[in-house]
């Protein structure tokens, strides 16, 4: 069974999100850059794994509210 896009997007913000503003983001301007490449690699794996389809791997991408937001809303 494959991991739903809102399981993937709630993963990402409340863990994965956390360690990108701990690390570029400490002025509290979203890097964008950063997250991108990090919701890609971590969806890259979640496919390695077999968590997601390959269609999945291959049309998901980073929700604008995600990528723009700061962390903490």
């Amino acid at each position: 069974m494959y991991l739903t896009e809102e399981t993937i997007f709630k993963y990402f913000k409340d863990v994965i999100l956390q360690d990108i503003a701990n690390h570029y983001e400490k002025d509290g301007i979203p890097d964008l850059p950063a997250r991108r490449e990090a919701f890609n690699n971590y969806t890259d794996s979640l496919c390695k794994d077999n968590l997601i389809s390959d269609e999945t791997y291959n049309t998901i991408s980073l929700p604008l509210h995600i990528e723009t937001s700061e962390y903490w809303n």
